[in-house]
């Protein structure tokens, strides 16, 4: 008796044992369709609250004119021949799960050798669709349906862990913006979006070092734009507040050799990984991720703690049906919010604004100024927009209060809090970010004598 007729089998002599079955598997997994329909038709009783055994079920596929497709009665009555206990039922649909994977890894892999004699296809979009795929297979005996009871006490009990520390998440390095937040939440979608000369790369680096350095979080970086090199030279100048113009040309003094070299030892245990490829696409990001990920895990149990992407409309559209750039940032727009629910952390992609930002009086950006603002509006949990008055020859805000080398957060949009707005503050050659004022550090880190 195969695995398929010993798991119906089991299901019509101990009803007890379908909820636990239907849990976990599904109709497809059937290889054979007789089996299939017995399978469904037990399905449908069990929604309609029909007593589930070989009578009902034998009655419920003659009405649907099924009996004989599935080899008549006889045949549902010799499921149950030779089924002496439910107590292997797990083993069972263990089994099964198993056999359907195999036979979809077939079709996924002779998938890709087509793909690969194609010839035509670029071969890291073939890896990223493989890997996606399989992702997906592999989820398929994940039981997603939980009891409330159960998620509370998981939560409690989560929430309890985290009583000695200061907030619930990972820290964005701003006291502010985490008294709003408690941090960045595991499975969030953050957008930080701005006009050109915002200071998004800066804020992003800001937004990575305090996690990485002090909390030890191990955090990957998409730097689809910038190589890794220049962003190695961004992360100096932030580190020393020399600017990395001066040390790119190596015209630098030997007081700030020396705090060069001190960064080289402050980071050299650092979990900041940095991939510069450009033109990849969600799936190859999301590939690369899950690996890490997992290779991190099998290290320390530690995982990825956050994702920096720099920036979302440089990631290649992979839609190969639709040139609609509508459809083609809300594929990757979803397929970043799946990503950091997979993994369960933080996802914070760089973003661009429209033009029609620069046709107003006053500059401020609002959610429709996201491109494709639909449907990115509608998957990201929190949404910050960078504005900088001076750029646009502001001096002054409403307030009458000064706005040079200040770039102000806009916290536009939060799924599961509050809103506001709050101050990163530079100095002239961007070699500082912070949410204290250049002169306030300056004095804090003046010699005493």
């Amino acid at each position: 008796m195969n695995i398929e007729q010993t798991i119906l089998g089991t299901m019509l002599l101990e009803p007890n044992t379908i909820d636990l079955v239907l849990g976990s598997v599904n109709s497809e997994m059937f290889y054979f369709n007789e089996n299939k329909l017995i399978f469904e038709t037990i399905l449908t009783c069990k929604k309609n609250n029909f007593k589930i055994d070989i009578q009902t079920i034998s009655s419920e596929l003659r009405k649907r004119k099924l009996l004989d497709a599935v080899g008549g009665a006889y045949y549902i009555s010799s499921l149950t021949d030779r089924i002496g206990s439910a107590s292997n039922i797990d083993t069972h649909v263990k089994i099964l799960i198993q056999d359907y994977i195999r036979r979809q890894m077939y079709v996924v892999f002779n998938q890709s050798l087509k793909d690969l004699e194609d010839g035509q296809n670029d071969i890291f979009e073939i890896y990223g669709a493989n890997q996606t795929r399989l992702e997906k297979l592999f989820d398929v005996n994940k039981n997603e349906i939980k009891k409330i009871g159960d998620i509370i006490s998981q939560r409690i009990s989560q929430i309890e862990k985290q009583k000695d520390k200061p907030m619930l998440g990972v820290s964005t390095g701003h006291a502010e913006l985490n008294s709003i937040t408690s941090g960045w939440q595991g499975g969030d979608f953050i957008i930080l979006a701005g006009r050109p000369s915002m200071g998004k790369t800066a804020i992003s680096l800001h937004f990575a070092k305090e996690p990485v350095l002090k909390n030890n979080e191990n955090c990957l970086y998409f730097s689809l734009e910038m190589s890794a090199d220049r962003l190695s030279d961004r992360i100096i100048s932030l580190e020393t507040n020399i600017n990395s113009e001066l040390f790119r040309i190596n015209k630098m003094n030997q007081s700030e050799r020396i705090a060069v070299y001190e960064v080289s030892d402050k980071y050299a245990n650092a979990q900041l990984y940095i991939n510069d490829e450009s033109g990849m696409t969600i799936e190859q990001i999301a590939s690369i991720a899950i690996t890490l990920d997992r290779k991190l895990k099998s290290k320390n149990k530690k995982g990825l703690g956050f994702i920096i992407i720099d920036y979302l409309q440089l990631i290649k559209f992979s839609l190969k049906d639709t040139k609609n750039s509508n459809e083609q940032i809300g594929h990757i727009s979803k397929g970043i919010k799946a990503l950091a629910k997979k993994l369960n952390i933080p996802v914070i992609a760089l973003s661009q604004l429209n033009r029609d930002v620069e046709k107003r009086g006053l500059k401020y950006p609002v959610l429709s100024d996201l491109r494709d603002s639909g449907t990115l509006e509608q998957d990201a949990d929190i949404i910050i927009f960078l504005y900088r008055g001076e750029y646009y020859g502001i001096l002054e805000d409403a307030e009458g209060n000064s706005t040079v080398d200040i770039i102000l957060g806009i916290l536009a949009k939060h799924r599961n809090g509050g809103i506001g707005t709050f101050n990163f503050y530079k100095n002239k050659t961007w070699s500082y970010i912070s949410d204290r004022p250049y002169q306030m550090y300056e004095s804090e880190n003046m010699p005493s004598f």
